[in-house]
């Protein structure tokens, strides 16, 4: 049995605002909780320009908007309007811009101190431009991994593209970090070269 901290059971009231929305629109790929809190310590950083890739319906965003300073800015971008539309209604400050179309269109805002994609095409297909999206010192994290642990056998024995770019890459402080039994995320800060 697990012991109860704060740190395992905090939830900021605009974070079940959004987890409400988002379940009765019927959206089932919001943030866990586990990671949300994780999310919420890396924003509380002093991290001035911060970028989240995948808005969704806002479950993300509220964690991040939950523990940012006030004078650090977050640009938030999803592809669905109806759900970007939903995340202002609920989440729609001064210091947070919400975009709606093709992610690397937000890059021209960076660099960014922080960044948190949840989509394939940053994650792994244009893996490098999201790494040059990055500022020096800044941090980078992903969620929604796999532990190898949990692999369907079909992807048992083959390369894994986003734990190979990003735990690998030489310009990289990066981490696995493992969450839950089936929940793991990477953690990156850019190095200086």
């Amino acid at each position: 049995m697990m012991t109860t901290y704060r740190s395992n059971t905090f939830i900021p009231t605009i974070v079940t605002l959004s987890k409400d929305f988002a379940e009765k629109a019927g959206f089932t790929k919001s943030c866990t909780d586990d990671f949300g809190r994780l999310l919420y310590t890396l924003a509380g950083q002093e991290k001035k320009n911060i970028l989240e890739i995948g808005t969704g319906f806002g479950v993300s965003t509220a964690w991040i908007i939950s523990a940012m300073s006030k004078d650090a800015k977050l640009v938030t971008v999803d592809i669905d309007r109806s759900q970007v539309k939903s995340a202002i209604e609920i989440l729609g400050r001064e210091n947070v811009e919400f975009l709606c179309g093709d992610w690397k269109d937000a890059l021209k805002k960076g660099p960014f101190d922080l960044i948190f994609a949840d989509v394939k095409d940053a994650k792994q297909d244009n893996a490098e431009l999201l790494f040059e999206s990055m500022s020096i010192g800044g941090l980078l994290i992903l969620d929604d991994l796999t532990p190898e642990g949990y692999w369907q056998d079909d992807w048992k024995g083959k390369p894994d593209k986003i734990r190979n770019f990003w735990l690998n890459h030489p310009n990289l402080a990066a981490s696995e970090l493992l969450l839950n039994p089936r929940e793991a995320v990477i953690i990156a800060s850019r190095l200086s070269v």
